[in-house]
């Protein structure tokens, strides 16, 4: 499934239109449009970021490790010897070190709902049980 789709789908799925979606992410309609048209082919590691923490994980077939390869790869090929590049160069050595904090969130957070769950599940088998009444 393309980002297109994914972004598209994930926004109705929870009920939100781009205007919505925008206002939640910082971004702009007319860039979310673009994004849900296929028109954005490599979107910034910011607007995956601001999407993925409104619509949830939009990584799913391994985009993230696509984009840190990538990353890594201009980081790698940029010449150290020209000042002009630096700026260009910590750029995206931060978008890099963002985009595995955002990976490590979402990997925290979906550790964190499986540990919710199992909770509610023992919650719920205790309360049909009738174990939590006092004797």
């Amino acid at each position: 499934m393309s980002l297109a789709a994914k972004v598209r789908t994930a926004r109705e799925s929870k009920g939100l239109s781009i205007d919505a979606l925008a206002r939640a992410t910082g971004l702009t309609h007319k860039g979310i449009e673009n994004i849900e048209a296929g028109l954005v082919a490599k979107p910034h590691v910011h607007t995956i970021a601001a999407l993925s923490n409104v619509l949830g994980p939009l990584h799913q077939d391994g985009a993230i490790v696509q984009l840190v390869t990538a990353l890594k790869e201009e980081v790698a090929n940029l010449p150290p010897e020209e000042p002009d590049l630096r700026d260009e160069r910590d750029r995206l050595r931060w978008e890099v070190d963002m985009l595995r904090e955002v990976s490590e969130a979402r990997r925290d957070a979906a550790e964190a709902w499986s540990k919710v769950a199992e909770m509610a599940t023992s919650l719920t088998v205790l309360l049909n049980s009738g174990g939590w009444r006092k004797k």
